[in-house]
């Protein structure tokens, strides 16, 4: 076998071992042959209706608009419940939450107060990189309930999370 070396439409040089259907087309008709192969990200682009994307803590919880806490129940406070509850949250194409699914909790209350407060939430939805029409999401969302000094106090892992990262993202651009 021979080597050929061919450019391609970018100027980038390919060099191959010449097989049967290299010798009679050249490198950048076989490129552009195989470019319709390929899928673009506009292939991807359009869901079929009624698709949910999962999305990054992060990203969802950057999208709420309104983000009311949770209410620390009074009587996990008299009995003195902390811990972290986790929840699967479903967003759907209006920005509201349509289904909250409990993963994780230490008391069944305060699962209730989160669910409470998420049902007041909502969201800036994402949209099709296409016609920029909202898809429905969903991920997870945590929430610490603490008692410290005797106060009880609710924190929003995402909002603390966005918050760090943008005070990192300050020192950096320094």
């Amino acid at each position: 076998m021979a080597r050929h070396t061919y450019h391609t439409e970018v100027e980038a040089v390919h060099t191959c071992q010449t097989t049967s259907l290299l010798s009679v087309v050249p490198l950048r008709i076989l490129v552009w042959l195989l470019s319709f192969l390929i899928p673009t990200s506009s292939s991807f682009a359009q869901l079929p209706k009624g698709t949910e994307i999962p999305a990054h803590p992060l990203a969802l919880r950057s999208q709420a608009k309104v983000a009311p806490l949770p209410v620390y129940p009074s009587q996990s406070i008299d009995k003195k419940i902390t811990g972290r509850v986790v929840v699967e949250v479903h967003m759907n194409i209006a920005g509201k939450v349509s289904t909250i699914k409990r993963l994780e909790t230490p008391d069944p209350q305060l699962t209730e107060a989160v669910e409470l407060a998420l049902k007041e939430w909502t969201f800036e939805p994402f949209r099709e990189m296409s016609d920029r029409s909202p898809i429905a999401s969903y991920g997870t969302m945590i929430f610490y309930f603490q008692i410290t000094n005797g106060k009880p106090l609710v924190i929003d892992a995402g909002k603390e999370a966005l918050a760090q990262k943008a005070a990192q993202d300050a020192l950096t651009v320094k």
